[in-house]
């Protein structure tokens, strides 16, 4: 790849959120072009080549072994992340691979032996770290604004249409299940936002169904911070954390847009409220929510730092999330789920 050229792009997988959210990213970066799409579901494939011109391919391997690809977007089934990720890795490709990165201990071990070391970008899409809302958080969170953190409580919840789902999210042996769509975004957030290792995640319940799957994972990190996080399908929506300290509670509403800090009154019993001024671009954030609800600029944020970390790798965004990362994560989520059966 030459200095200065735009990055061919890959993406294998083109279901929903390689549609709506990766095709429509990548698009928008004039550092890349999407040069091919792969997935054995012809439908999905058609879908995704209305929307750019692209080479086509049914077969993941063929789109690996082309050699007008630079990078690689892996959207694909969770169950096939880590194969599909260490193939890329191995054959020369900068790999951003869709979290988590493995969702069973054989296929994380698999993917651990064959990537490690140099070599090109390796990125998993924890995509909520680069959400302006995180990021001022653990910055508010860095600053002592809460005091010592002692706790860290969180939940993210979906309603879910179980009939549309495809087979693999459906059942878990092909990495179905609200942990690993959702339980292991915020498992490695509490890595990432208190800086700190998780010890001893243990999932307290579940259900067998997995369209009406919810767990309850708690854990405790390495400095002793106490975390526990409610994740469920067919939930009324709800995203948010709240961080304890010795000195104040901090809220954070991913959906709402809103902050809230609580202190100790000075004088008196009860909690004083005041609201948290946030940096430009959270507030840019809370704006275009007022506009549009939905709106979440992460994954677009995430994209781009893997772009740019391919483009010059010394300019690697600190927040990307790395194999060691992945592997973190895959292994809490993975130990918690073994622990519970």
């Amino acid at each position: 790849m030459n200095p200065g050229s735009r990055i061919r792009v890959g993406l294998i997988g083109c279901g929903t959120i390689a549609r709506w959210q990766h095709l429509r990213n990548l698009r928008k970066l004039g550092t890349a072009r999407i040069a091919a799409l792969a997935d054995p579901d012809s439908e999905a494939l058609a879908l995704a080549a209305r929307r750019v011109d692209a080479r086509c391919f049914r077969d993941p391997d063929a789109l690996l072994a082309s050699n007008d690809v630079d990078a690689v977007v892996i959207a694909s089934p969770t169950g096939l992340h880590a194969s599909q990720a260490a193939e890329a890795w191995c054959s020369g490709k900068h790999v951003y691979v869709e979290k988590p990165l493995a969702h069973d201990a054989s296929s994380l071990q698999a993917v651990l032996k064959r990537v490690h070391g140099a070599g090109p970008v390796f990125a998993v899409g924890y995509n909520y770290r680069f959400h302006p809302a995180c990021r001022w958080l653990r910055r508010v969170v860095d600053a002592g604004a809460v005091g010592d953190v002692r706790a860290v409580s969180t939940h993210f919840t979906e309603p879910v249409d179980a009939g549309a789902w495809p087979r693999w999210r459906r059942e878990r042996a092909l990495g179905g299940g609200v942990l690993l769509d959702l339980g292991t975004h915020h498992v490695d957030l509490y890595r990432w936002l208190l800086r700190d290792e998780l010890i001893g995640a243990r999932v307290e319940r579940g259900a067998a169904d997995v369209a009406r799957d919810h767990a309850i994972v708690r854990g405790t990190t390495t400095r002793g911070v106490e975390v526990a996080g409610y994740f469920a399908h067919a939930v009324s929506r709800s995203h948010g954390f709240i961080v304890h300290g010795t000195t104040g509670t901090l809220q954070l509403d991913l959906h709402a847009g809103r902050f809230v800090m609580q202190r100790d009154r000075r004088f008196g019993y009860g909690v004083a409220t005041r609201p948290v001024i946030m940096n430009l671009a959270g507030l840019s954030w809370r704006g275009r929510k007022w506009i549009q609800p939905s709106f979440d600029p992460s994954h677009g944020l995430a994209i781009r730092a893997f772009v740019d970390a391919v483009s010059n790798p010394g300019r690697r965004d600190a927040d990307l999330a790395g194999v060691v990362d992945g592997t973190a994560a895959s292994r809490i989520v993975i130990d918690a789920e073994a622990g519970h059966r």
